[in-house]
């Protein structure tokens, strides 16, 4: 057993049964807002580098390549890491760079279905990650 998100103290079952009747306003309620981040950094790009079948290091600098922006934009709704910290993750990169990478692929989620049906894929991998 062990404190979550500072309101939540049971077994991990007990804390996902919680996050499923999640109600009111996350960007008002911090508390809320941390009982939402289900998963980290590390396991996103994990995630991506398992579908992918290539090493983080080999596509984060790669121009045009969407696995950056993807594992972005996936940490940020997933982890809830701030912009700067996502910046620092990735290695440096300046906040609104990070700000507009995410901007960026939730347009390009709406209409391509390549990378839609690869965020798909990204969720299923981050669930089960013996997959």
């Amino acid at each position: 057993e062990s404190l979550t998100a500072q309101v939540a103290l049971g077994s991990a079952q007990f804390v996902a049964l919680l996050r499923s009747d999640l109600r009111g306003d996350a960007k008002e309620q911090p508390s809320l807002r941390a009982l939402e981040r289900d998963v980290t950094w590390d396991r996103v790009v994990q995630a991506l580098e398992r579908m992918r079948g290539e090493a983080w290091s080999d596509f984060r600098d790669r121009h045009g390549d969407w696995g950056r922006d993807l594992v972005l934009y996936v940490a940020r709704r997933r982890a809830g890491m701030t912009l700067k910290e996502l910046g620092e993750a990735v290695g440096g990169l300046d906040y609104r760079s990070v700000g507009w990478a995410v901007q960026r692929m939730e347009q390009r989620l709406r209409s391509d279905r390549f990378l839609e049906q690869k965020l798909k894929e990204l969720e299923i991998q981050i669930q089960n990650p013996e997959t």
